[in-house]
């Protein structure tokens, strides 16, 4: 987990706009190693949170639509966030944007470490909002697409973040629009809109 993710991360078992505070046993280079487990930030331990097996399988063609409607190219930095549905694709996600930190809701993926690329995975997040400060975030993808789930990705993200959101039925559509976000683009199969 790269430390500074720390400063974006919101306790999920605190009162709303709690933040996160990380005792660090061993650190390599700006990534903490201990006591994230194999790989993974649990940030919470409450028994019904979700339990994650790791993120599926990686999708390249996915991965570089994601990152096409982020803008992920048009400038380095910040923090952007997939679900669960597209955590299998954050190595992927990261290669296309150097100098930005991926947050991926789900454990590693199988067979794989953590390494040094710019990926940190996240575990115990509520089902319908998003373990995140708000304000915080360049870019949301959100495949697992609920109302609630849309609403708190809308949150989290900063001036000029990007929301995309992988095939949006219409409450979700209707969540976004009462957002007073802008949107950019628009089709059956995804939603992007920007927030100004």
């Amino acid at each position: 987990m790269f430390i500074e993710l720390t400063e974006i991360l919101a306790c999920p078992a605190c009162d709303a706009g709690a933040g996160m505070v990380a005792f660090v046993d061993r650190l390599d280079g700006r990534r903490v190693v201990r006591p994230v487990h194999g790989g993974v930030v649990h940030i919470s331990d409450a028994s019904d949170a979700p339990v994650s097996a790791g993120a599926a399988p990686p999708d390249q063609e996915l991965a570089i639509y994601a990152a096409a409607l982020l803008g992920l190219h048009e400038r380095p930095g910040g923090y952007v966030l997939l679900d669960e549905g597209l955590a299998g694709a954050a190595r992927q996600v990261a290669d296309l944007a150097a100098g930005t930190e991926i947050v991926a809701l789900a454990g590693l993926p199988r067979g794989a470490s953590e390494g040094a690329a710019a990926v940190s995975y996240v575990v115990g997040a509520a089902q319908d909002s998003l373990p995140v400060l708000p304000g915080k975030l360049r870019g949301v993808v959100v495949r697992a697409a609920t109302v609630p789930r849309v609403k708190s990705a809308v949150r989290a993200l900063g001036f000029d973040g990007r929301l995309v959101v992988f095939r949006p039925d219409p409450a979700v559509r209707k969540a976004v629009d009462a957002a007073s976000l802008r949107l950019l683009a628009a089709d059956e199969r995804a939603l992007v809109a920007v927030r100004e």
